[in-house]
């Protein structure tokens, strides 16, 4: 690889070669000049044929800079992450999931929206959802949206009571991103140190939140040009992830200090699931569907509490020692990430 590349698109991947797929082709058909961006796949640990499934890949796409960077046992997606970025050569770091695809015109609208505001550090593209007809798949969008962009109200209060906060505006605008669908400016990650790789879910979200504690403008939205995300539609799948969640949630709110006083995580877990249940039927309104959607809310919400009680029990018997609630995180940034700033 060789330096002077505009943009480094980070793939993290596990075990999906076949959702991965169609990840690369979106990168490889972006209208943007190949010369201009490199994409790099972190393999974190998987065993399904993955690693030669990228060579291949690579073979047959001649000019592509694809780039693997292959972990030989998982460590999770915050370390996988990081590892693109220590790889990465790009002066934007733009982030996509595996089962994700991107609008041909990706690049060039983030690249456009950096250009038009000198002070912008982070850019997230739209978030759209892939199977717009799966009842499942469409409470997973709304709840994402949600839990990424909770703090964008844009019309105070009574945004929040219609569910406005729930969606991405319509215009450009200031708005916390996934790290599905977000870039950053590759100094901005280093010299915060990276993806916490203490957490198992919201790194992300934690990402965001750190980077405001310290000092950088709030990220940018360009609704020029989308993500799909192609969000699970089976419901014992959805409710694992939920369960997921559970485990993760209490390590989050610790380390970000997250709490709102008077108000419980299973408070908020519910009336997350409830409002994001009532914004996801409020799309298409169909009466039938509401009873469903209120039940995969309650059994998603349930899951997670679950989940939460879970982790929240392990660490009282297994006498872990919970770190202080402070604002800030409890580790060093990534030396790794620290020595290749630029």
């Amino acid at each position: 690889m060789t330096r002077g590349k505009r943009f480094s698109v980070i793939i993290p991947t596990r075990d999906r070669k076949r959702l991965l797929e169609g990840a690369l082709e979106s990168a490889a058909l972006q209208d943007y000049p190949r010369d201009m961006f490199e994409v790099i796949v972190v393999n974190d640990g998987s065993t399904d044929g993955t690693r030669e499934f990228i060579d291949t890949y690579a073979a047959g796409h001649k000019g592509f800079d694809l780039t693997a960077v292959n972990i030989e046992a998982h460590r999770g997606v915050a370390h996988a992450r990081n590892a693109g970025v220590t790889k990465s050569q790009g002066e934007i770091v733009a982030f996509m999931d595996d089962d994700c695809v991107a609008d041909k015109n990706w690049l060039s609208c983030l690249d456009a929206a950096y250009r038009s505001r000198p002070d912008a550090v982070s850019v997230a593209a739209r978030l759209e959802n892939a199977y717009p007809d799966s009842l499942v798949a469409r409470y997973q969008y709304v709840h994402h949206l949600y839990g990424i962009n909770a703090a964008y109200i844009p019309d105070g209060l009574g945004g929040a009571v219609k569910g406005v906060c729930f969606r991405l505006p319509e215009s450009d605008g200031p708005v916390r991103g996934s790290a599905c669908q977000a870039s950053f400016l590759r100094r901005v990650l280093v010299e915060a140190g990276g993806y916490d790789e203490s957490l198992t879910l919201s790194e992300d979200i934690e990402l965001m939140l750190r980077l405001e504690g310290l000092g950088y403008p709030r990220p940018h939205y360009t609704g020029a040009a989308a993500v799909k995300h192609f969000y699970r539609r089976e419901l014992v799948k959805v409710l694992r992830q939920f369960y997921l969640y559970g485990r993760g949630g209490p390590a989050f709110r610790r380390l970000r200090a997250e709490r709102s006083a008077g108000t419980s995580a299973a408070a908020g877990m519910l009336a997350n699931s409830i409002y994001s249940a009532l914004e996801c039927w409020h799309a298409k309104r169909r009466l039938l569907d509401l009873p469903a959607l209120v039940f995969v809310a309650v059994a998603a919400h349930g899951c997670e509490y679950l989940g939460e009680a879970r982790e929240r029990l392990g660490g009282v018997l297994g006498g872990r020692k919970r770190s202080p609630v402070s604002g800030g995180i409890h580790r060093a940034p990534d030396s790794r990430l620290m020595s290749r700033a630029r």
